[in-house]
């Protein structure tokens, strides 16, 4: 089975509220939290 097809028909229940905005300091902590996430490499 082609994989791009699969992830073209996959299904998600999840209900995004289109009118609802990340605040900038929510962004800039979720950031600041990738930054800090271990990789692979520990970098």
């Amino acid at each position: 089975m082609d994989f791009l097809k699969l992830l073209q028909q996959r299904y998600t229940c999840k209900y995004y509220d289109k009118s609802h905005k990340i605040t900038e300091t929510d962004l800039n902590i979720i950031a600041e939290s990738l930054q800090l996430t271990p990789s692979s490499v520990n970098l």
